[in-house]
């Protein structure tokens, strides 16, 4: 691995610099008189998404979908059509701070339902997809209180969804209530993705 020490690394052209020398697999040394600045800008180069992340995260939320409609649909064909919900995000909706490979990931699964609505309606198979905005799964309620508390509040419910409530919308995009329903993208967010980001006045 090449090696690369970089002064003034925090700010300006020193940062741009370790960026790119990181993005093209360089080890670097970050040097700068401001140590603080030089920790913080370290741990934001730390968090942004590697090819690895990137791949993983396309893997598990889109190649995943492909290669189960793969081996699917044939037997959907075969047996006279049927459905499929897929689960999305309203971050494959509209963007996030911070989240470009997660809002990639999840507009292909948007526009992937939008697409085998239009190919596969001819054998009567319909497929949408489910939005969930943050959920109260086990996982997001590990998070520290504050921090849950502040997507509580940015909704306009005052509360984030449930995983029932999600449960609920898939089971209805699977029933016979939802029969005109085909590559659509239903929110299940408690009205989250209608804000147009200005503030309340």
């Amino acid at each position: 691995m090449k090696r690369v020490l970089i002064t003034g690394a925090s700010s300006g052209m020193g940062l741009s610099a370790t960026r790119l020398f990181a993005q093209n697999g360089w080890a670097v040394m970050m040097v700068d008189r401001n140590e603080e600045a030089g920790l913080q800008r370290l741990a934001q180069l730390q968090g942004e998404g590697s090819e690895d992340d990137w791949d993983l995260l396309f893997n598990v939320d889109v190649k995943s979908i492909y290669l189960t409609s793969k081996y699917f649909v044939p037997y959907m064909i075969e047996n006279g059509g049927g459905t499929i919900v897929n689960t999305a995000s309203v971050s494959g909706m509209n963007g996030d701070y911070n989240m470009a490979a997660y809002n990639a990931a999840k507009g292909a699964v948007v526009n992937l339902a939008r697409a085998m609505a239009l190919d596969y309606g001819k054998y009567n198979i319909r497929v949408n997809n489910v939005c969930p905005s943050a959920c109260a799964t086990p996982m997001f309620l590990a998070n520290p209180t504050e921090v849950v508390e502040q997507f509580n509040q940015a909704n306009p419910l005052g509360r984030i969804c449930t995983p029932e409530e999600v449960a609920e919308a898939m089971y209805f995009l699977s029933s016979p209530a939802s029969r005109s329903c085909n590559g659509i993208n239903l929110p299940v967010s408690g009205g989250l993705e209608l804000h147009t980001g200005q503030p309340v006045q």
